[in-house]
């Protein structure tokens, strides 16, 4: 270290100060190689319009530390701030953008000296994390600054992260109330031993702490069936990655809701004697609903919630299910979402017919379709049949899931591309599961019939063809043939040869098809 400098613990020469924007390096610290000074390192994060947001890298000298560490033009002597934080010892991880995070390093040596430094630098922090593994000193330290600042100690805080274990739940009260301007909280880990009730009393603090919530993210909440969310009467984005029926429903009472996503829902078989309640969702917009998607649960997710105003629907199981629908709940479930714009499912086979006629007629916009199973029965009369019905599609995807090795029954063809130019003509996005071994009948068609005039991306998943260069070229002819304003093609599985010649000569016959038309 240069000593013509101002006395700093560690040296960052390496790193371009000038740069517009922080530069990331990280730091290791161990106990036998080097000896670091209790205030280990001061960081100056470079913001928008050359704000700069204060903050502090604080390590023992026997910790072992891996830190993104964020500088700036700016430097400020390490002197001067020493002076002025004295002993506090404060491990932190700062992020762009005003995010910082209180790890499990956390350390309490005079509350007061907390003060200190919250008063001392200008107020900039918008998002506040606490490590899980926090002790009671810290969650006393927080419990003091709240009670003993009449005025927010963040003013500008957006967005608080807490954990909930059982012995926590004093330190989530605290937390979220350290600024007047918080919206989203985030409550992770799995509450272990936490029994409802007091689940359901931390969801009435963060209430009553944070009336104008208007995002919250609930981590695992098995068995968590009490919790009032109507409570919540701002709410509007709602994240749980672990829950049960019962907590789904309870957010039809936020009547502001507009947005729900689900990971994984539990307590599947409800018992036969309970009636599943019907429940609205008034302002829904963006429903998600992962893992766990029996016969049963659909029924209660969605035969049971009425959702007006739904524009996006993602159905994402993620697991094999062998359960048959049953055909009348179809209409039934056309009705719930007449709104509904995207709608994306992953399935077995044997849920197709009922997937495809969920979709509403008029609105919908964006389909995309993931299949896996072994009872397959995909042809291009069902595609056909759902293009019928939707012809204001300007997106759809067909997947077909890594794990099917067949093709023999994928019976959609060129004949299928043609259809779907017929019934679907605003499509500007496809991927299909197309099977390129066509008949001597589809090179045949009339040119004059219908062409996807306004599609722009053609993805077409098939197996590896064996084609000679002469059949090849007839294939990329037709293609071109339909799909005149295509920039952008690709198909997968075929070897690297067959791929590019194809699609060579794809682009090769639209330049023709250009220049005899004039253009």
């Amino acid at each position: 270290m240069n000593n013509n400098h101002d006395p700093e613990p560690w040296s960052l020469a390496h790193i371009n100060g000038r740069l517009a924007f922080a530069t990331t390096t990280i730091l290791r610290a161990t106990e036998t190689a080097l000896h670091l000074p209790e205030l280990l390192l001061l960081i100056f994060s470079h913001l928008k319009r050359g704000e700069l947001l204060p903050a502090l890298e604080v390590c023992k000298c026997w910790s072992v530390v891996g830190t993104n560490v964020l500088w700036s033009s700016h430097r400020v002597p390490f002197s001067a701030i020493m002076e002025r934080l004295g002993t506090l010892a404060l491990a932190t991880t700062v992020i762009r953008d005003g995010f910082i995070e209180l790890d499990r390093s956390l350390e309490l040596i005079e509350p007061q000296r907390w003060q200190d430094f919250l008063h001392s630098y200008p107020h900039k922090v918008t998002r506040l994390r606490f490590d899980v593994a926090l002790d009671d000193d810290a969650t006393t330290l927080l419990q003091y600054l709240v009670l003993t600042h009449k005025e927010a100690l963040f003013p500008r805080l957006k967005s608080v992260v807490v954990p909930l274990q059982p012995r926590r739940l004093t330190l989530t009260s605290a937390s979220i109330a350290l600024g007047p301007t918080v919206t989203n909280v985030q409550i992770y880990g799995r509450p272990c031993g936490v029994e409802a009730v007091e689940t359901n009393w931390a969801a009435q603090i963060i209430a009553n702490a944070v009336p104008q919530i208007q995002n919250l993210a609930f981590g695992a909440m098995v068995g968590i069936t009490t919790v009032d969310c109507s409570i919540f009467s701002h709410l509007r984005v709602v994240y749980i990655q672990e829950c049960t029926v019962d907590l789904y429903q309870s957010l039809s009472r936020c009547l502001l809701l507009e947005t729900i996503r689900v990971e994984l829902v539990t307590q599947i078989h409800i018992p036969e004697q309970r009636l599943i309640e019907t429940v609205t969702f008034p302002a829904l917009r963006e429903l998600f609903v992962g893992n766990s998607l029996g016969l049963l649960l659909l029924e209660s997710l969605l035969i049971q919630s009425i959702m007006p105003a739904l524009r996006i629907l993602t159905i994402n199981p993620q697991n094999k299910i062998s359960d048959r629908p049953n055909g009348e709940i179809q209409e039934l479930l056309r009705k719930r979402s007449p709104l509904l714009e995207m709608f994306e499912v992953s399935c077995s086979y044997a849920w197709l017919d009922m997937v495809l006629a969920y979709c509403p007629l008029e609105k919908l916009r964006a389909f995309k379709l993931r299949l896996y199973g072994n009872d397959p029965h995909l042809d291009g009369n069902q595609v056909e049949l759902f293009a019928k019905n939707t012809q204001g599609l300007q997106s759809l995807s067909i997947e077909i899931a890594d794990d099917v090795i067949s093709w023999s029954w994928i019976d959609i063809t060129g004949f299928t591309l043609v259809s779907l130019a017929r019934y679907c003509p605003n499509l500007m996005e496809l991927e299909l599961p197309m099977n390129l071994y066509l008949s001597p009948l589809l090179l045949e068609f009339p040119l004059a019939t219908h062409n996807h005039r306004r599609l722009t991306q053609l993805r077409l998943s098939s197996p590896a063809i064996q084609f000679c260069r002469h059949e090849i070229r007839a294939v990329a002819r037709f293609l071109a043939s339909r799909c005149p304003s295509v920039k952008y093609l690709e198909v997968p599985n075929q070897k690297e040869k067959v791929r590019r010649l194809l699609v060579d000569e794809f682009y090769k016959c639209l330049l023709r098809l250009k220049d005899d038309s004039g253009h």
